[in-house]
């Protein structure tokens, strides 16, 4: 439900969205148990962003956790005028490069300051424009996020005072500041059948232009000496489980999304229940 709409835009991506579809399809089980497939590690796919959440999660939110903190939220006036390609791209440049600015006044005012700042983009279907910003997660010994907004309405000074946001820093957003950084999905549910599907929030060619413009660009970024450059990948293109079990030959599962299990095609056998 959610790829197809994509792959049907028929677009220089076309490949990275068939490749995501057969993420983790096809399982290959060897005689000793070894049950091996390949990731696909595209920013789109739901299998691999859960597991690059999580990574992120066990490394840092421990880390954030030792501080006291705030939860900012940055935006600007550009997203109204966000229609296009090129205007996602330019609101995009002129935000990172003037929270440097920012956070270089931030730094000469208060030291040595830790945080965390998370790209989010999301589309107005009213208005139909994008609505890309910042989730900052900063270490606030004093007064340092009101002096991150201040700092920030004053590069922008046309953006609303009320739209910016600080908060008491919660176990959920510490743990949405590591998640997609657009909203991947949305739930249907069928009122007859009660069975529900997954679907793009968005249209496809908005979605496909937030992938396009996001592409190879750096979503999480850290600031400050108590936490290391964030690595947004995980380091390997290969899932591997060891299983218990012994088989007298080689096995190959294949994903059935009817079934929402993978399937030995020789035997009918189901690989999980």
């Amino acid at each position: 439900e959610i790829l197809y709409p994509l792959i049907d835009l028929k677009n220089e991506r076309e490949d990275m969205y068939w490749d995501t579809f057969h993420c983790v399809k096809t399982l290959t089980q060897d005689t000793d148990g070894k049950i091996t497939s390949r990731y696909c590690k595209n920013r789109w796919c739901i299998v691999c962003n859960r597991i690059r959440t999580a990574i992120l999660i066990n490394k840092y939110k421990p880390i954030l956790d030792t501080m006291e903190t705030r939860f900012v939220t940055l935006t600007t006036e550009r997203s109204g005028a966000c229609k296009t390609e090129a205007d996602l791209k330019v609101a995009l440049d002129d935000m990172k490069h003037n929270f440097t600015r920012v956070w270089r006044r931030l730094k000469r005012k208060y030291g040595s300051v830790t945080a965390i700042r998370k790209i989010e983009i999301t589309w107005n279907w009213k208005k139909e424009h994008f609505h890309p910003h910042f989730h900052v997660v900063l270490q606030n010994k004093s007064d340092e996020a009101a002096y991150l907004v201040k700092q920030w309405l004053s590069v922008f000074p046309l953006a609303s005072e009320h739209a910016q946001d600080i908060s008491v820093t919660t176990q959920n957003s510490t743990i949405e500041l590591f998640k997609y950084f657009t909203k991947m999905w949305k739930r249907i549910e069928n009122p007859d059948t009660q069975k529900e599907t997954r679907v793009l929030p968005y249209p496809p060619d908005v979605m496909d232009t937030i992938f396009k413009v996001m592409y190879r660009q750096r979503t999480i970024q850290s600031y400050g000496g108590k936490i290391a450059p964030i690595e947004e990948d995980f380091d390997t293109s290969v899932a591997t489980i060891f299983s218990e079990e012994k088989r007298s030959e080689m096995i190959w599962w294949n994903w059935e999304q009817d079934v929402k299990s993978w399937v030995n095609y020789d035997t009918g056998e189901i690989r999980t229940y």
